[in-house]
């Protein structure tokens, strides 16, 4: 006689409730990634424009 590969036991099949919703806990992590977004963008501006500068002021000195 063969043992069947179907389990016998019956586990009853429940549905996991649906999730809350997304939009109120997502609000709050979309405005601290904007403002994560702009704070680095200020952050490479300035980092850049210091750069221009650094290398502006290079090639004066290198001149005199």
């Amino acid at each position: 006689m063969k043992k069947s590969k179907i389990p016998t036991s019956s586990t009853p099949t429940t549905l996991p409730p649906p999730p809350p919703s997304t939009a109120a806990m997502n609000s709050p992590l979309d405005l601290l990634s904007n403002n994560n977004k702009n704070e680095s963008m200020l952050i490479k501006n300035l980092a850049n424009q210091l750069l221009i500068s650094a290398q502006r002021n290079n090639c004066i000195d290198i001149e005199k």
